[in-house]
């Protein structure tokens, strides 16, 4: 009986000691990755003006920039192409897009709030994704 055992137990102690061994490396190779990025990774507060100025964006509140008002929420857009070219849009298009893209709503979500078949909502916002497309095409190549 005690023979049968023995290769068990001896593979069982193999075992182990192989995880508490890949174990004892993990927490070493994440000491070090930890490390590394202390070592490369600065803090806001280390940073020059300047830097800090770098990385800043600019909020909708820091100048003009056109707002659309869809299904009560606010959704300002800041590039001036992408706004007139949503100007070009029927507004139940210019709707689509803004709650798809700004509001990051699904076309289901979206056929809920407005009332319309989810391939609906698809179609529509293709249409206009194509209508877009072909307005800012002209826009910066002339064509």
């Amino acid at each position: 009986m005690m023979g049968t055992n023995a290769p068990e137990a001896v593979y069982e102690k193999a075992f182990i000691k192989f995880c508490r061994k890949s174990i004892e490396n993990a927490a070493i190779d994440f000491d070090r990755v930890q490390k590394r990025r202390r070592e490369k990774e600065k803090l806001f507060t280390e940073l020059a003006p300047s830097q800090e100025e770098m990385l800043s964006v600019k909020s909708p509140n820091d100048e003009y920039c056109p707002v659309f008002q869809v299904m009560g929420n606010s959704t300002p857009i800041e590039s001036d192409q992408i706004h007139h070219a949503l100007l070009g849009l029927s507004e139940l298009r210019r709707k689509i897009v803004t709650l798809y893209y700004f509001h990051h709503m699904s076309d289901r979500e979206i056929g809920i709030e407005l009332n319309m078949n989810r391939r609906t909502v698809n179609f529509n916002r293709g249409s206009a994704l194509v209508q877009m497309k072909g307005y800012l095409e002209v826009l910066m190549y002339g064509t």
